[in-house]
């Protein structure tokens, strides 16, 4: 999904995330915009921290600041018809420099031709070149991305899953245990979501007895089900004006409280 949303051959999937952020038709390699790669880290791959700990050690970070930018220099030069829609990848566009992208080791039996191990730089002429058929860059950059930060990603997925069917506020013990049933199906979710669905904690006090507040879209459509008013429409005007509540467009990056 990640790959997709990042490049998927000019197909639905990958231009309005990458025009929403900004992503498209940059001038600059020197200072690419980073509102990309900033949100693709933080809210499509990983927190900024990890679910549980305090926010604020740096020591606590998934990832730094100068990641973020590297990031962006990475993506440097995608570009997209405003008409047709259609993305394409300028290679010619990119960076000669080796950059440093995520500390850390690569997993264990990972390998990448276009990653140093012992310096840990990134060659970005190298990184742009299909490996098995696949699409250079894009799907090059995310395998390298779970690669180094596998166990972060997991935990992220754990926090969503848990937040969404059993309660808020999970502890890092339940956190562990959804996360390491995802690593093990190596981030298949179906099996993942079965096994989290026939455990105890769907079935503890907090997920049993919580209070659980719907959103408006939730509870107008969820009305209008419930009252038989046939196949309700989320572009309805009336989510949109007097509610304030309009679909697919949360006004930020960060959604709404």
């Amino acid at each position: 999904m990640l790959k997709r949303n990042l490049y998927n051959n000019g197909q639905p999937g990958d231009y309005s995330l990458g025009e929403f952020l900004d992503l498209f038709n940059q001038s600059n390699p020197t200072r690419p915009n980073e509102n990309y790669s900033r949100e693709m880290l933080q809210l499509l791959m990983m927190y900024e921290y990890i679910p549980t700990t305090p926010e604020g050690n740096p020591d606590d970070r998934n990832y730094s600041e100068d990641d973020v930018h590297t990031f962006a220099q990475i993506l440097f030069g995608f570009e997209a018809d405003e008409n047709t829609h259609a993305v394409t990848f300028n290679a010619d566009s990119n960076t000669n420099e080796p950059l440093l992208f995520l500390t850390g080791a690569l997993n264990s039996g990972d390998s990448f031709p276009f990653y140093d191990t012992e310096t840990g730089e990134i060659d970005v002429q190298v990184l742009k070149n299909p490996i098995d058929g696949n699409n250079g860059l894009p799907d090059n950059i995310v395998d390298y991305i779970f690669s180094k930060r596998d166990n972060e990603i997991a935990l992220f997925l754990a926090d969503k899953l848990y937040r969404f069917y059993v309660a808020e506020q999970p502890t890092r013990s339940e956190l562990d245990s959804i996360a390491s049933s995802i690593l093990a199906n190596n981030f298949e979710l179906y099996p993942s979501v079965k096994t989290l669905l026939a455990s105890d904690m769907m079935y503890s006090e907090k997920s049993m007895n919580s209070d659980v507040f719907k959103n408006p879209i939730e509870l107008t459509v969820g009305l209008m089900k419930t009252t038989g008013q046939g196949q309700s429409d989320i572009s309805n005007p009336y989510l949109a004006n007097d509610i304030g509540w309009r679909p697919y467009f949360p006004g930020s990056i960060f959604g709404r409280q």
